[in-house]
């Protein structure tokens, strides 16, 4: 996860974990989604 943090150890650290357990999935996620959005932007 990339984003601004601040100055908290706390959101640096969760940020660390939650991309280890969601990464892959938010990834496959992004890429249904583009997958859906191309398909109804090429239908007329």
């Amino acid at each position: 996860m990339d984003g601004d943090m601040g100055k908290n150890l706390l959101f640096h650290w969760f940020a660390l974990l939650a991309d280890g357990m969601v990464g892959k999935d938010f990834e496959a996620g992004l890429m249904n989604l583009k997958a859906v959005v191309e398909g109804v932007a090429a239908k007329p």
